[in-house]
């Protein structure tokens, strides 16, 4: 009787283990990696929406004064609205629904997101209240987003400030202040 040639095809522990070793490596870099884009690409809910608050607040300040049924009242217009608390309270780890309609501020920018934030938004008022008639070449707000994307209790900070030029025109600042983006 004659015996078969046989051959062995496969793997040897050893290539297993050199293969395994290269995966742990590359899971090793990869996983941290990722979860910081991740943590980054949220950053971008707070600048979109400081940006439409400032959308609102020029519209606001622009628009005459207005009575409930449309007629034009004797206030000059130029109004701004006066400093809010952070909204939602306490932001973490779990985006949050919020009502930003329920606040008499955020109503009157227009100010509001059906979808749920990771960040709290607030705004800072010159003075803090709400007035008309403010005059040229002013600062009249500072956009607040707080957000604790990590859960560590240290709030990344984003604020965009507004003011108003010589014509009193509404603009804001070049970019956006941050302070801690990823945490």
């Amino acid at each position: 009787m004659k015996k078969k040639n046989q051959t062995n095809s496969g793997f040897t522990l050893a290539e297993l283990l050199v293969v395994m070793a290269s995966l742990g490596v590359l899971l090793g870099v990869a996983i941290p990696a990722l979860t910081g884009y991740i943590k980054y690409s949220k950053t971008s809910e707070a600048t979109s929406n400081l940006n439409l608050m400032f959308k609102g607040a020029t519209a606001y300040y622009e628009q005459a004064a207005a009575g409930s049924q449309g007629i034009v009242s004797g206030t000059a217009g130029h109004c701004i609205v006066g400093t809010t608390s952070l909204l939602p309270s306490t932001p973490g780890l779990a985006k949050q629904q919020t009502n930003f309609l329920a606040v008499p501020e955020f109503k009157s920018l227009g100010f509001n997101i059906s979808d749920p934030v990771y960040f709290g938004y607030r705004v800072l008022a010159l003075g803090g209240t709400s007035a008309c008639a403010q005059t040229a070449s002013t600062a009249l707000y500072t956009f607040v987003a707080m957000g604790d994307l990590d859960g560590d209790n240290v709030f990344s900070r984003f604020e965009l400030a507004a003011g108003s030029d010589a014509s009193n025109v509404m603009y804001h600042s070049v970019g956006v202040y941050v302070a801690n983006e990823g945490e």
